[in-house]
């Protein structure tokens, strides 16, 4: 696979999140407009520790190696050019 696919399968599944966030939230009764990608259950954002919170939670439960959120970014960003993308792809 290209770099371009993968590129093409991100924007696909942000796509896909937003609709199911959308669908959450509706059959909770929210009809407010959604401007974050992950919020909390009255629609402010997420606390910016959150994610490596919930990240260090997961590593400890399955005794697994420590990595922040930022490093998995750059993992991600690693195979992505071994895999072929371009820079610009990445």
């Amino acid at each position: 696979m290209d770099g371009a696919h993968y590129y093409c399968e991100t924007i696909r599944l942000l796509k896909k999140w937003k609709v199911r966030q959308k669908e959450a939230f509706l059959s909770d009764g929210i009809r407010d407009k959604i401007k974050y990608v992950l919020t909390r259950g009255d629609l402010r954002p997420i606390r910016l520790a959150a994610p490596n919170d919930g990240l260090k939670s997961f590593i400890k439960k399955h005794k697994l190696r420590k990595i922040t959120v930022h490093g998995l970014r750059h993992t991600h960003a690693s195979i992505l050019f071994e895999a072929g993308a371009s820079i610009k792809e990445v």
